[in-house]
């Protein structure tokens, strides 16, 4: 666990209204950090009762060198930069349902251009983390914010399947969503999901739409990436997983109390 401070207990952070009624939350930490899967933060803002704060699972981290570099810090990196001469960014995505973080949906939505730059503290790392690395067939299942939860283990998994330190040979996301307007949430991350080195080995994305607002929205990238409308049978879709089995299996589940 660490408290992250900037001066009198604050450190800087952008938060970024999105379509859906949730924010996405940057914070620039002051030191390096690093942070396993699993695991959340408390986070609190100034100008919105700065005494509150909220539990929030940490959706992605970047490590940056001190004059600005973004590095990759899988193995396959061929950036080599020592530790005490990088920071971090932890990043967040909170939806918006009542009190604390319906305020910081309006407060950045009213900003122009929907992005307000506010002064933030840090309590946390908490661990919750439970390793995957010794299964072979791991499905992950997401409802809405619950992707943030998924995400960092889906990155976690497929850098280490590219540099053989875990034992997974297949990973399946199940992210389940209202509208495609979710989707947005957490593209810039997906998107270095995709990007990752053997990705289409390993991974297989399955994305519900539930009430989409156009079937033209409904539309699968590739034979990896499937979009459905929709609910999911999600018994279905494990018993199907087990018939394709690679080693012990796993199943997490992140999302409302109906998963």
């Amino acid at each position: 666990m660490g408290f992250l401070w900037l001066g009198k207990g604050w450190t800087k952070a952008i938060v970024q209204a999105l379509p859906g009624d949730a924010c996405r939350v940057i914070m620039h930490l002051p030191i390096r950090m690093d942070i396993k899967p699993g695991t959340h933060a408390y986070l609190r803002f100034g100008g919105i009762n700065a005494w509150e704060t909220h539990p929030v699972s940490i959706a992605w981290v970047d490590h940056i060198s001190k004059d600005g570099i973004l590095l990759i810090t899988e193995k396959y990196s061929d950036i080599k930069v020592n530790r005490n001469d990088t920071v971090t960014d932890v990043s967040f995505v909170i939806q918006a349902q009542i009190e604390l973080t319906r305020r910081l949906f309006e407060r950045a939505n009213q900003c122009s251009p929907r992005v307000w730059n506010v002064k933030a503290s840090l309590e946390g790392p908490y661990s919750g983390h439970h390793s995957l690395d010794s299964y072979g067939h791991v499905i992950l299942v997401a409802g809405a914010s619950g992707i943030t939860l998924q995400l960092p283990y889906v990155r976690h998994l497929m850098a280490g399947f590219y540099n053989y330190t875990v034992a997974t040979r297949k990973v399946v996301l199940i992210w389940i969503v209202r509208d495609a307007e979710q989707l947005e949430w957490v593209r810039p991350w997906m998107n270095k999901i995709l990007s990752m080195p053997g990705r289409r080995d390993v991974l297989k994305i399955k994305l519900f739409i539930t009430r989409p607002k156009n079937p033209r929205e409904i539309t699968s990238l590739s034979a990896t990436v499937m979009m459905y409308p929709g609910r999911p049978n999600i018994k279905t879709l494990i018993q199907s997983e087990v018939q394709q089995q690679a080693g012990a299996m796993c199943v997490t589940v992140c999302g409302p109390g109906g998963l």
